[in-house]
This record gives C-alpha cells, sequence and structure tokens, in this order.
C-alpha cells in the first residue's frame, strides 16, 4: 500500500509497467470535465473510474479486495478516510469473484487514514482496503479509481 501526494506519483514509477502508465496518464489527464463512469485508458488493459458520492460512516464500510488489478485511488475533491489491513488477516464474506475481480472480506484493523484532494492511495493484491469512509461528518467526495492489471 502506498499513500501520498500526487506531486511525488513519479517516486513510485518503476514498481509495475502499467502502473507506470496510469500514473502518468493522470499527471497528464484533463479533470475539468470528467463524466461519471467507466473509461478505458488507450494502448493499455488499464481503465478508469470517475465517481461522485457521499462519504459513510465507519460502521458501513466494507473490506475488499482484488486479485487481478492494482487499485489507484486518486481524490479530486473532498476527503475520504480509507481503511487498509493486510489480506491473509481478513476473512472473506462470500468466495473471490474473478470476473469483476472482487472480494467481500471482514475484520478489524486500526490502521485507518485520510485522503484528501490532491492525494492518491495504491492497494496492491495483498491489500485488503475499505475506502469512502467519512473522516467526521459524511461529506461528498470525487474520486478517480484507476484499476490496472497486475502482470
Amino acid at each position: 500500500m502506498i499513500i501520498d501526494n500526487f506531486k511525488n506519483a513519479e517516486t513510485y514509477c518503476g514498481i509495475n509497467k502499467n502502473l507506470d502508465l496510469a500514473l502518468k496518464f493522470l499527471k497528464n489527464m484533463d479533470t475539468s470535465n470528467l463524466v461519471l463512469g467507466k473509461k478505458e485508458i488507450p494502448n493499455s488493459d488499464s481503465f478508469y473510474i470517475y465517481q461522485e458520492y457521499t462519504s459513510k460512516p465507519l460502521e458501513d464500510g466494507k473490506w475488499e479486495g482484488h486479485k487481478k488489478y492494482i487499485d489507484i485511488q486518486y481524490i479530486l475533491g473532498g476527503c475520504e478516510k480509507m481503511g487498509y489491513c493486510p489480506i491473509e488477516n481478513l476473512t472473506p464474506l462470500k468466495p473471490y469473484n474473478p470476473d469483476t475481480d472482487f472480494i467481500s472480506l471482514t475484520g478489524a484493523s486500526d490502521n485507518f487514514f485520510n485522503v484528501s484532494e490532491g492525494n492518491f492511495a495504491i492497494f496492491f493484491p495483498q491489500d485488503g482496503h475499505m475506502p469512502g469512509l467519512a473522516v467526521n461528518e459524511i461529506a461528498p467526495i470525487k474520486k478517480l479509481v484507476f484499476k490496472v492489471p497486475v502482470e
């Protein structure tokens, strides 16, 4: 897992070629007129999803994980709390779905952090995560979630 300000994103180039492409794409992206939903990144197997939503209380949060994709969660507006837990410390609620690359998990963790506008979190397959949480009270969030193939 990585948490940082986007001005430092190039620091993480070299970890994964698909991650490099997505970070460079985001650096050059015009985020002023985004349309909600999923968009493919040209010349790659990566895509991004633009989301606008209201953050939720911790008790409504859900742990999740992925096997085929790395998540880059970049905050465009607002500030949300996210949780992190090594996936081996969480218990599956349902079997992993390879079609959606999603597994719903349960468990406990004390690892929560705030991600504000201009900052991002990167979650790898070993990282269980709980996004979309309210910092102090529910608030509007604008976020880009990049899905980057592990291989």
